[in-house]
């Protein structure tokens, strides 16, 4: 496996966490990346499918949940879990392979 960094960064506001960053991969590790996320059970070709289940998701309790897209630059995989508390944010994860780089995008959002 051949990873090398390309950005890394966080942000920090008033109940908000933001970090990601950029991979350069190598082109075998970019296929077998999009085939792990094209070969789940839930993978969808939409986009749409994703953001209206995730506008109807509890922040505070809940199920688990993990997304497997493509959308028009990348495929996806997303996830979210629910804090178990209200008033804490719940942590949402989600890993982008560009269509047109050898890059992968990891984001952790906590808003």
């Amino acid at each position: 496996m051949s990873l090398q960094f390309k950005k890394n960064e966080s942000l920090i506001g008033i109940g908000e966490y933001y970090h990601t960053f950029t991979l350069k991969l190598s082109t075998r590790d970019k296929l077998k990346a999009i085939l792990k996320i094209k070969s789940s059970t839930d993978f969808y070709t939409s986009k749409e499918v994703f953001e209206n289940s995730s506008e109807t998701l509890n922040h505070y309790f809940g199920p688990k949940v993990m997304w497997n897209y493509e959308n028009e630059n990348s495929f996806v995989r997303a996830y979210f879990q629910p804090s178990g508390k209200k008033g804490y944010a719940p942590t949402y994860r989600r890993i982008s392979i560009s269509k047109t780089k050898n890059e992968l995008k990891f984001e952790d959002i906590d808003e």
